[in-house]
């Protein structure tokens, strides 16, 4: 979701910003004059900037673009590096984490509904990701009445999607089967393992620093290896007062061992609203918030 009347064009005194027929927000970093004015107006903080410093000299405006790059539309090399695209890179770990009920799987799934298809993350303009299989590790939905309704609500290509339950199947013992597994299905270019902490396995304390870091930096480095992009998805603790990354159950290290962390949270200024905020992202720039709905299917 972006604004309808967005705060941050009115007050921008270069015109930096302008709607698409898609109703994105977009902005010109070459009109951009880092003056700050936006960012104050944001009332969602979408506006970030590179430097911390005097007017004029803060550097370009950075905001959410839902992918769809800017002015020139032409996806070149050079747009995509100026504006961005990947929030969850190749080859790399990332972790959703959040209360339950506000959306980590349900984003997750329209992830794999992308993959599955090649099609852009959220609007026309973006760019396609690189189709592809997509590999669901998961003991939290029922695949029949949940999983497979959201798949195909989202427009997923079921031919490339696989639910996979391997009986007995940890993280600890196991990875050799899983990469069987990723060999066996061939062309895989995603993973989603929901939650990863069913999968740890039994001799593993979920506290332990050591044992997370053991447990999932072969994760990582199989990732790395392969190419593929794995999302594991993750509860928040009750323990109120602590940062994002520390409100993640279990060990800090989950977040430590990722490349990118989002957690997601109900919008506290709108009931019917849910937020996926970066916590962290070792692979690219923060990028900012996005704001999104989860609609019935009529």
């Amino acid at each position: 979701m972006h604004c309808t009347d967005a705060p941050c064009a009115a007050v921008c005194p270069v015109d930096v910003f302008y709607t698409t027929d898609e109703g994105i927000v977009l902005h010109d970093k070459d009109l951009c004059i880092g003056c700050d004015y936006c960012f104050y107006a944001c009332p969602f903080g979408a506006p970030q900037f590179p430097q911390q410093s005097a007017f004029g000299v803060r550097g370009k405006m950075d905001k959410c673009t839902f992918c769809a790059g800017g002015p020139a539309e032409d996806n070149s090399p050079a747009e995509i590096e100026k504006y961005g695209r990947n929030r969850i890179a190749e080859g790399k770990l990332a972790i959703f984490a959040g209360d339950p009920g506000v959306g980590k799987s349900n984003i997750s799934l329209y992830v794999a509904a992308c993959v599955s298809k090649g099609s852009p993350f959220v609007y026309s303009q973006s760019q396609p990701v690189q189709s592809g299989k997509v590999a669901i590790l998961t003991t939290e939905d029922d695949p029949a009445d949940t999983i497979v309704p959201r798949l195909t609500v989202a427009g997923a290509n079921l031919e490339n999607v696989y639910l996979v339950t391997p009986n007995g199947f940890n993280l600890d013992n196991y990875l050799a089967r899983m990469e069987q597994l990723l060999d066996d299905l061939g062309d895989v270019r995603l993973l989603i393992i929901d939650p990863i902490s069913e999968y740890l396995g039994r001799k593993v304390d979920e506290k332990s620093g050591a044992d997370i870091r053991r447990i999932l930096a072969p994760l990582n480095q199989m990732a790395q290896e392969r190419g593929i992009s794995i999302i594991g998805i993750l509860h928040h603790n009750k323990t109120k007062g602590l940062s994002a990354i520390h409100k993640i159950s279990g060990s800090s290290q989950y977040s430590a061992v990722a490349r990118a962390t989002y957690t997601f949270a109900n919008d506290p200024n709108d009931s019917d609203r849910k937020l996926m905020a970066p916590a962290k992202n070792n692979s690219s720039k923060t990028s900012s918030t996005l704001a999104f709905r989860i609609e019935e299917d009529t």
